[in-house]
């Protein structure tokens, strides 16, 4: 099979991966003003910004609205002389933020907060996942690996070992865990420069050598 078929078939397995693998709620305050943003499709955005309306009438007004195709404005609630404003990620793609602090009875802000929000791929990929042979994943920078894979380590000594580490430049672990509930292990990986590498991992039986499956995936970042 040559490349473009190679790269063609990977187009075509990413469009099935569900986007919210991994999601998790990135957390903002006022720190946060002016910086850029890395969060994944999914995740939720919490943001935290003083806000004396109730004893000064001050107020928190969106000057700048994020594209609603990459993220959603949310609920806002106030607890004290804290406004908290939810949002909800919802595919990749940049887009900004921009609220001002608008002081009782003007339009010129005391007070603005921006960011700019870039939002990554992340993509969850099942043992089946990694028997496919000839397909090359495509992603940028930043980009996300959830790898899902059953794993009875913690009641039959069973484990996943590395066998091909991918080129840490390309492609880095950044997480894993152990759900012994589920007997399932998550592992996490990171894309970074630009560049193509393999990760190969096996499933040993303790003791063994010969493995009971083999997870391969080849990623190549642009």
């Amino acid at each position: 099979m040559n490349r473009t078929a190679r790269i063609i078939l990977a187009v075509a397995a990413m469009l099935l991966v569900p986007s919210s693998a991994g999601a998790a709620t990135v957390k903002l305050t006022a720190k946060n003003d002016g910086k850029t943003v890395d969060v994944y499709a999914g995740d939720q955005i919490q943001l935290k910004l003083k806000s004396c309306e109730a004893s000064c009438g001050y107020h928190w007004a969106t000057t700048r609205r994020p594209r609603s195709s990459i993220v959603t404005i949310g609920e806002s609630t106030l607890s004290g002389q804290t406004r908290t404003f939810d949002y909800s990620v919802r595919k990749s793609g940049t887009t900004a933020l921009e609220l001002s602090y608008i002081p009782p009875g003007q339009t010129k802000a005391a007070d603005t907060f921006s960011v700019r929000i870039v939002v990554h791929k992340s993509f969850k990929l099942r043992a089946r996942d990694g028997r496919k042979k000839n397909l090359v994943y495509l992603a940028s920078p930043g980009d996300r690996f959830v790898l899902d894979l059953p794993s009875c380590e913690g009641s039959c000594g069973y484990h996943w070992g590395t066998t091909v580490k991918p080129d840490s430049k390309v492609l880095r672990r950044t997480a894993t865990h152990l759900d012994s509930d589920r007997n399932y292990r998550t592992f996490t990986y990171t894309a970074g420069r630009k560049g193509t590498t393999t990760l190969e991992m096996k499933y040993l039986p303790p003791g063994s050598k010969k493995p009971a499956r083999t997870f391969r995936i080849t990623v190549e970042v642009r």
